[in-house]
C-alpha cells in the first residue's frame, strides 16, 4: 500500500499544528492540544488509518537506509563548516546555544511541553538528527515531535537565583550528540517564589535571530494554548531547507565562485600568519580549551563619541569595533600578520525572515596595516570598502589560502578554528511576558572556549558590553583582564581624538602603566610629603626578571 499526496499533505499540516502521530505496539498514538484536531481531521485519520499505520512504521524502519536523494536536507555551506569543527573538536558544549528565561511566576509545565513540541512541528532543523548519506556528507533528517527532551523539576526548598542557576548548569553544558538525538533539549525548574525554563540548542541550527524568533513564537503558543484560543502566528512559515537550495544555486554560479576567488586571492596575497597574542600560560594544569571569562562595560560617556564615528564613516557598529579591535592587536604585537573571524549573518532574501536555522558565516579579515603617522579619520574610509567586498562574498569560502598556518595547530582542540574572533550582537528587551507571567533572560557562560580568544560586543538597549572569553589554559585572569582594560583605552583615546596618531593612544590603562613604571624605574623608600606616608621600596626590571624566573624556571621567556 501507498500512501498518496493528499495523506503527505494531510500529516504535514497537522505536524506543523503540532499535532504528534506515532506507532507503538503497532496501534496509531497521538498527542495534541485541545481542539487541535478538527471533526473532519479525526473522520480522515479514521478512515485512512491503516495507511497512516504503515507509513508511520517505514518510516522508522528504513529511517538508516534510505538513498541519499530520500533522507532529509543536505546541510548549508556554514552548517558544513561547523559540523567539520565539530567533529574534530568531539563532544563538549563549545557551540551549545542556551537560553535560560527567568519566570517570575509559575507556568503550566503541561502547557509549556505542548508549546515547545508545536516549534518543533512548525521548524524542521529542531528536531533532526544528521544521517551520513555518503562518506563525508551528512543530511539533516526530521524526526517525530516526541522526541523533545522535556524534563521538569520542582524544588520544595527555598534557592536563591545562583543556586537555581547552578543546577542548570549541566543541561546548558550538555554535549549533543547530533546522530542520535535532536538539537534541543528543555528543562523547566520549580522553586517556591518563582522558575526557570531552560533551553539548550546546538549552534549547528540556531544563530540569534532563530533565537528570537522562537522565543516570540514560544511566548505566542503558550498564552494560546493556556486561554484555549488559536496562535496569531503565519500558518506558513519558510523552512531553512529551501533556504539550502537557494545557497546551493548561488553557489554555483561560475561567475559569482570565479570573482568570490579572485577576491580571497588578492586579499590574502602573500598571507604569512603569525600569532598576534603569546600565550602567558594561564593555568597549565587545565585542558585545552577550558573557557575564562571577562566582562567590561563601556563607559556611557564614551557611546556618542563612538556613535559619532561610526556615522561619519558610514560604517555599522560591528565594522568600527572589529577595525578598532584588529588595530589594537596590531600595535601590541609590533606588526603582526593576522586575519580575525567575525560571524555574519547569510539571510539575503526577505523570504527566509522568519526561518530558523544556522545563518552564520565566519569572515576572515585581514587585518590592514596603518601608515606611518596615520590617524583613524585617515584609516577608518578603507575599512568600509574592505567590509562591503567581504560582505558580497560571504557565501562562498574566502579563508586564507593557507588557513591551516593561522589557525589554531592543536585538532583535537579547534581543528581549523582561528586565534582570534569578533562577534557583534544587538539584543532586544530583556523583560517580557509569557502568558501574563513577566520574565528576563539570563546569561549563562559556556564552558568550553571556541578558540583562544573571543571578544563579544553586545549593544544591549544603548549599552555597550565588552565581553572576552578565552582558553585558560593559554591565558591567566590577570592577563585578559590587562588587555581588556588596555583595549578599552587605546578605544576611548582614539574616539575621543580621532585626528591624533594611532601610534600616539596608550595601549594598557592607567594601572598598568603605573606597574610597568615601576618595574622599569626603581623606586626607592621615600617620604610623601602631601600625607606623610612613605612609599614602601620598588624593584627595577632586572630584580623582577630574577624573581619571576626563580618561582617559574619552567615558563616561557
Amino acid at each position: 500500500m501507498t500512501v498518496g499526496p493528499a495523506i503527505e499533505a494531510f500529516l504535514g499540516r497537522l505536524q506543523q499544528a503540532g499535532v504528534e502521530l506515532w506507532v507503538e505496539d503497532g496501534r496509531l498514538r497521538s498527542r495534541a492540544r485541545k481542539d487541535a484536531i478538527s471533526h473532519e481531521d479525526a473522520d480522515f485519520i479514521r478512515k485512512h488509518k491503516a495507511v497512516i499505520v504503515e507509513h508511520l512504521t517505514l518510516a522508522v524502519q528504513t529511517a538508516g537506509a534510505r538513498t541519499p536523494a530520500d533522507v532529509g536536507t543536505p546541510l548549508s555551506a556554514e552548517q558544513q563548516r561547523l559540523w567539520t569543527a565539530v567533529e574534530l573538536t568531539g563532544p563538549g558544549d563549545a557551540y551549545n546555544v542556551p537560553l535560560v528565561m527567568h519566570l517570575h511566576g509559575h507556568p503550566d509545565p503541561a502547557v509549556l511541553e505542548q508549546a515547545l513540541r508545536t516549534l518543533l512541528g512548525r521548524h524542521a532543523p529542531l528536531r533532526s538528527i544528521l544521517v551520513e548519506v555518503d562518506e563525508g556528507h551528512v543530511h539533516a533528517v526530521p524526526q517525530p515531535i516526541h522526541a523533545l527532551p522535556f524534563t521538569h523539576i520542582a524544588l520544595k526548598a527555598a534557592v536563591d537565583r545562583d543556586e537555581a542557576l547552578s543546577a542548570l548548569q549541566a543541561e546548558t553544558r550538555h554535549a549533543f550528540d547530533l546522530r542520535r538525538e535532536i538539537p534541543i533539549r528543555c528543562c523547566h525548574l520549580s522553586t517556591d517564589r518563582d522558575s526557570y525554563l531552560c533551553i539548550t540548542f546546538h549552534h549547528l541550527v540556531v544563530d540569534a535571530e532563530s533565537v528570537a524568533i522562537l522565543l516570540s513564537e514560544l511566548c505566542e503558543l503558550y498564552t494560546a494554548i493556556a486561554r484555549q484560543q488559536a496562535p496569531r502566528l503565519s500558518p506558513q512559515v519558510a523552512q531553512y531547507s529551501e533556504y539550502v537550495t537557494w545557497q546551493r544555486k548561488r553557489i554555483a554560479d561560475p561567475v559569482y565562485q570565479a570573482e568570490a576567488t579572485r577576491y580571497r586571492d588578492e586579499q590574502f596575497h602573500a598571507f604569512e600568519p603569525s600569532r598576534c597574542l603569546i600565550p602567558d600560560i594561564g593555568h597549565r594544569d587545565l585542558p585545552r580549551g577550558t573557557s575564562g571569562h571577562c566582562r567590561i562595560e563601556v563607559p556611557a560617556d564614551l557611546r556618542p563619541g563612538i556613535d559619532a564615528i561610526a556615522r561619519k564613516h558610514k560604517l555599522t557598529l560591528f565594522a568600527l569595533l572589529q577595525s578598532m579591535l584588529s588595530l589594537y592587536l596590531a600595535e601590541i604585537t609590533d606588526g603582526a600578520d593576522f586575519a580575525i573571524a567575525s560571524p555574519v549573518s547569510t539571510r539575503d532574501a526577505s523570504d527566509f525572515s522568519g526561518a530558523v536555522g544556522f545563518f552564520v558565516k565566519d569572515l576572515m579579515l585581514r587585518h590592514v596595516p596603518r601608515q606611518a603617522g596615520e590617524t583613524l579619520d585617515q584609516y577608518l574610509p578603507g575599512v568600509r570598502q574592505r567590509f562591503i567586498h567581504a560582505m558580497r562574498f560571504r557565501h562562498a569560502t574566502l579563508d586564507p589560502p593557507d588557513m591551516d598556518a593561522g589557525a589554531v595547530a592543536d585538532p583535537a582542540h579547534h581543528g581549523m578554528a582561528p586565534e582570534v574572533i569578533f562577534a557583534f550582537q544587538t539584543t532586544g528587551a530583556s523583560h517580557m511576558e509569557i502568558g501574563g507571567i513577566p520574565f528576563d533572560i539570563v546569561p549563562m557562560a559556556s564552558g568550553t572556549a571556541k578558540t583562544d580568544l573571543v571578544l563579544y560586543a553586545a549593544d544591549a538597549q544603548g549599552i555597550l558590553d565588552l565581553s572576552w572569553e578565552y582558553d585558560s589554559a593559554l591565558f591567566s585572569e590577570a592577563y585578559i583582564h590587562s588587555l581588556a582594560r588596555g583595549f578599552l583605552r587605546f578605544l576611548a583615546e582614539l574616539v575621543r581624538n580621532p585626528n591624533a596618531p594611532i601610534a600616539s593612544a596608550s595601549l594598557v590603562d592607567a594601572e598598568d602603566e603605573h606597574r610597568l613604571h615601576t618595574l622599569f624605574v626603581p623606586v626607592r623608600a621615600t617620604a610623601n610629603s602631601n600625607d606623610g606616608r612613605v612609599d614602601s621600596e620598588g624593584t627595577g626590571l632586572v630584580d623582577a626578571w630574577r624573581a619571576s624566573a626563580a618561582r617559574h624556571g619552567d615558563r616561557i621567556a
